[in-house]
């Protein structure tokens, strides 16, 4: 929901600026009209259109219990029974997430999935309750640390690491008493959990140079935002589409796109509804799929680009209602990585690049670079051909038949029977080789009929070798944080395992001695900005 410049009701020859507001079941249109507008007051409203306004929902009030500005998530770490059993009533009585664990590592298990406010620690049941402290800080220096014991039990160093110190005699008001004062700071606190973590996922979204990891890294980093479940579909102007859903819960929610897709607009709800769910998808299976995650507050956003939809992102909180900042983070989400996809899948990335000189030839095909060297005397046939979905086909030494690059047409994935199959039917006389290569998962398949398996530059011997049957190797090579994998004949493979110079040094190398051989370097290069 988006506010929008509509004429005014009682003059239409006026204008006004509507801004919608959903609170619950309850839909709300504040009207307000505008003045005498100058050119420089569009910019302003240019931007007020641009802003979603996030849905809320009111819990039912209780008498009997305080209200909090906030719902905290709280963990226990070894935490003594009757001291426990107090927290976890107050706890139920007042619907808050409570959680136990018993041993510092688990503490880091939990922190790694879960974004709690509080921590309680019992400093009697913890051999070095300094250390513990220290540690606690170091991995989550948000959470607001609540000891269970005396100041005389803790260490000096440790005081001021502790925000609140109960008793081990404290009743259950009093522990109440003390959660809530720590609940006073998890507002300011979140918010500036939020923005580091959203300035960090900003910064590594760059860094990503695949769209299937780009998909992982987005619904893991939404999924943390509304501490919950999120998934997310991209689709490239080939058709290709990469899905992820983090945490994994059995079947995919996303089995098909949702019907969303086609909405250019978020939609935020506060508490899931049959509404949502209408919005989000269409078919029931899927609606029921969701709901069977226990989800409370949801977000559906268009991973966008101007005109252009690029995908959609679903997150679900399901502890605790998500917040303003929640869902504001979530857009910012989206919108970083449909730049991002845009940029990795832009149309200027599928222009092949050509280039022959001496005995070099070089192709470069979307963030893929593949420079082969042939000295005057080889007579090895080599061939590239671009596949679908941002794959190509490396072969040495296959004869030229229509019939065998047929069989790569279809589209499979790297790591199964399939490919692995078509790729040895391919290699049936000696001294061949081939290999898909996919530039978007920055990975190799290939088999080798009495050829040099691919070294990986940097490291010796064969990479992920899968098979060896009837003389054909058949593995994997990954080109991700590497300088590249070599194809190489027997004759160069010797010259290579010798060195552990960089990729461009080895070219120079090549280039000057001009030994006897084929070989061809397969690496990624920088997307296209």
């Amino acid at each position: 929901m988006r506010p929008a410049r509509i004429a005014a009701p009682d003059d239409t020859a006026r204008r006004a600026l509507a801004i919608p507001f959903r609170h619950g079941s309850a839909r709300r249109v504040v009207v307000a009209e505008l003045g005498a507008l100058s050119a420089g007051d569009q910019p302003l409203l240019s931007v007020l259109e641009q802003m979603t306004v996030p849905s809320g929902e009111t819990a039912a009030p209780r008498d009997d219990l305080p209200s909090l500005p906030v719902e905290p998530v709280i963990v226990m770490l070894a935490v003594c029974g009757p001291v426990r059993s107090r927290i976890l009533e107050a706890g139920r009585r007042r619907g808050w997430p409570v959680h136990a664990v018993g041993r510092l590592p688990d503490l880091y298990e939990f922190l790694s999935s879960q974004m709690p406010d509080i921590v309680v620690v019992d400093s009697d049941e913890i051999a070095d309750a300094a250390h513990a402290l220290h540690r606690i800080h170091h991995v989550a220096r948000d959470l607001q640390v609540v000891v269970i014991g005396s100041s005389e039990g803790l260490p000096s160093e440790a005081a001021p690491l502790v925000d609140t110190l109960i008793p081990h005699d404290a009743g259950e008001p009093e522990i109440f008493a003390a959660l809530k004062r720590a609940s006073r700071e998890i507002p300011r606190s979140r918010t500036a959990k939020l923005a580091r973590s959203q300035h960090a996922a900003v910064q590594d979204i760059e860094r990503i140079t695949a769209p299937d990891r780009l998909a992982q890294f987005a619904a893991q980093r939404a999924a943390e935002i509304m501490g919950g479940w999120a998934g997310v579909v991209l689709l490239s102007e080939s058709g290709a589409a990469y899905r992820a859903e983090q945490p994994a819960f059995g079947g995919a929610i996303l089995s098909s796109i949702p019907s969303g897709f086609l909405n250019d607009v978020p939609i935020f709800c506060g508490t899931i509804d049959a509404e949502f769910l209408s919005e989000v998808f269409d078919n029931v299976r899927q609606q029921q799929a969701l709901m069977e995650l226990a989800p409370v507050s949801g977000a559906l956003l268009p991973i966008t680009l101007g005109s252009h939809r690029l995908g959609v992102m679903l997150a679900v909180s399901r502890d605790r209602g998500a917040s303003d900042e929640a869902f504001v983070a979530a857009e910012t989400l989206a919108n970083a990585v449909g730049h991002r996809f845009a940029n990795l899948t832009s149309s200027a990335r599928q222009i092949p690049e050509f280039e022959r000189r001496g005995s070099w030839t070089r192709w470069c095909h979307d963030m893929l670079e593949i420079t082969v060297y042939c000295s005057a005397a080889c007579t090895l046939p080599w061939r590239y051909r671009p596949l679908p979905e941002s794959r190509g086909l490396l072969t040495v030494g296959v004869p030229d038949e229509p019939a065998t690059f047929r069989r790569f047409e279809q589209v499979l994935p790297l790591a199964s029977a399939d490919a692995t199959a078509t790729l040895r039917s391919a290699v049936t006389f000696p001294q061949s080789f081939a290999a898909i290569v996919d530039s978007d998962r920055q990975t190799m398949a290939y088999a080798a009929n009495r050829f040099a398996a691919p070294l990986i530059l940097g490291r010796r011997g064969p990479a992920g070798i899968v098979r060896i049957s009837d003389d054909v190797v058949s593995g994997a090579a990954a080109l991700q944080d590497s300088q590249g994998v070599v194809v190489c004949d027997d004759f160069l493979q010797d010259w290579f395992r010798e060195r552990s110079e960089s990729a461009p040094r080895l070219l120079e190398l090549l280039e000057r001695r001009q030994p006897h051989g084929f070989a061809s370097f397969v690496r990624t290069r920088s997307p296209v900005r």
